[in-house]
């Protein structure tokens, strides 16, 4: 897309964009945005268009940024949109009841991927999960509580977990939880996705584990 502004000083600067987004960072619609007004930064690195959203149920301005690679030749790619409405997932009531702070850590993770705070987004989900684990750990051993808190992660799994599938899930998703956090990756062939699908795994199969548990227990076999 070929669009052309003025700078400060009055001078035509023509430019070209990868294309408009195609979805509004406010009400989430995919839509064809209005494109209203443009602006190049004052080394030309980057492009600002300001859009208006076309759903009639949004009809807000937005801007997308571009950024211009190493061969000015090329068009300038878009790199964010913002100002972003988060979208928060809903979460079971059991995860809810059991860690309510795994659930404020998460939608903070959400907030930050928003924003393309992409190094902040796999700390969060490593702190994310150690909340999940340790708080259902204390709730299957609650005299233990105080023990579970000071553990490390790894060995709170280890000896708390008895569920095969939490297990399993929550030791990777932590493997791949402290790559986020230290200088040097060791699985290097993993990134924040598979942490993210992970961590989404280990809640669903401590829900499993506690509805499962609630009806045994709520319809015990000869009752």
């Amino acid at each position: 897309m070929n669009l052309s502004t003025k700078t400060l000083e009055g001078e035509e600067v023509y430019f070209q964009v990868s294309g408009l987004p195609d979805r509004c960072p406010q009400c989430h619609t995919a839509v064809h945005p209005k494109l209203i007004s443009q602006h190049v930064s004052e080394g030309q690195d980057e492009v600002y268009l300001t859009l208006l959203c076309t759903s009639r149920r949004c009809l807000r301005p937005f801007v997308a940024t571009y950024r211009r690679g190493f061969n000015h030749r090329d068009a300038y790619r878009l790199t964010s949109t913002g100002p972003r409405t988060v979208v928060h997932g809903s979460f079971p009531e059991s995860i809810k009841k059991v860690s309510p702070t795994f659930c404020e850590i998460y939608e903070q993770v959400e907030s930050a991927k928003a924003d393309a705070l992409k190094q902040l987004v796999g700390i969060g989900l490593r702190k994310a999960l150690e909340f999940l684990v340790k708080d259902f750990s204390k709730s299957e051993h609650p005299s233990d509580a105080e023990k579970i808190e000071g553990m490390r992660l790894g060995k709170c799994i280890d000896s708390y977990i008895t569920d095969q599938n939490v297990l399993q899930c929550a030791k990777r998703a932590a493997w791949l939880g402290n790559d986020e956090t230290h200088y040097v990756r060791k699985w290097s062939d993993k990134d924040v996705s598979d942490l993210t699908l992970l961590v989404h795994l280990t809640q669903n199969w401590v829900e499993n584990f506690m509805l499962t548990k609630k009806y045994i227990e709520d319809m015990p076999d000869g009752a």
